[in-house]
């Protein structure tokens, strides 16, 4: 679940885009309905929660525009969406 930084007007994604995401922190929360106010992705079916744990990743979609990454959106990944994805380390200041 990636929540946008800029107008929601402007944007669509195609099937098959590639967005360079950055982790952020990680989290877990258990399954309780006050959580739904919080997590836009709660009510999903396919939502981890299911299970009685949510264990999420917190992370950045950035663009690059010559040479400078920008932030496009934060959001969250499953924990097993994202340990099952190549994972290189990087640094990089933000424009």
């Amino acid at each position: 679940m990636l929540r946008l930084t800029e107008d929601l007007s402007r944007f669509s994604v195609k099937p098959g885009v590639v967005c360079q995401l950055i982790e952020l922190s990680a989290g877990k929360v258990s399954n309780q309905d006050a959580e739904a106010v919080i997590f836009d992705e709660w009510n999903l079916e396919d939502c981890p929660r299911h299970t009685g744990l949510y264990e999420f990743f917190n992370v950045m979609w950035v663009e690059w525009k010559n040479r400078v990454p920008y932030r496009k959106a934060v959001g969250r990944v499953s924990r097993e969406l994202w340990t099952n994805i190549a994972v290189e380390d990087t640094n990089l200041v933000l424009g």
